[in-house]
This record gives C-alpha cells, structure tokens and sequence, in this order.
C-alpha cells in the first residue's frame, strides 16, 4: 500500500542542479530557481533570487520542488539561504489543495529561522 509520502515521491520531478547557470531546474529547463552565492564573513550564503514556472507547467507544485532541491543543497554545503525572490506571478499564491505555489516567495515576506550545522 502506497503511502501520501512515497506518492508525492514517486511522481516528484526530476530537478537538475545546474551549476553554470548558478540555478535548479527541471530536467525539460523550463522551470527554474536561480541563486547567487554571497559571502557574509565566513558563511556561505545562498540567495535565492528568481523563480519561475511556465504558465502551463503552474499548479503543479513545481516550485515547491525548486525550492527543496535549493535548501537541500544549500544544506549539505553548510550554506545559509535567503529567500529574496521576486517571483509574483499568480493572482491565488495557494494550489487547489492548498500548498503554496511559491514557498520562496512567501518565506521572503516572513520571519524564518533555518538551522544549518
């Protein structure tokens, strides 16, 4: 019996790190979350400045996975993230089932505290 996790698992995009481009994307490169690593003293800090997802590609909880491939990486590079996206494409921020479309975005207008060993 499948799980909610291993479903929202199994149907996840792929999203490719592209390294040059200093952005993640998915694998068609048609959405995507670009990022400019900033130095703040002696941390690492990855800012994480536009997102976008095609028109016919939104709904899809698209940027959702951007984000989490961002904050992951982020992570496993003892890096500290800043949500500074500018990304406000849609009139509703929210899915149908809820989930905001954007995390990013709306992490930038709010207080957050990420933890980084």
């Amino acid at each position: 019996m499948e799980t909610p996790t291993t479903e929202l698992a199994k149907d996840a995009p792929k999203i490719v790190w592209n390294k040059s481009k200093r952005r993640f994307e998915t694998e068609d490169k048609e959405a995507y979350i670009e990022y400019v690593v900033r130095e703040n003293g002696k941390v690492m800090v990855m800012d994480l400045v536009h997102t976008y997802v095609p028109t016919s590609k939104r709904g899809l909880g698209l940027a959702s996975h951007l984000c989490v491939a961002a904050f992951n990486h982020a992570k496993s590079q003892s890096m500290s993230i800043i949500p500074t996206c500018s990304y406000q494409g849609f009139e509703n921020l929210y899915e149908a089932t809820g989930r905001i479309i954007c995390a990013n975005c709306h992490l930038a207008n709010k207080s957050v505290d990420i933890e980084v060993p």
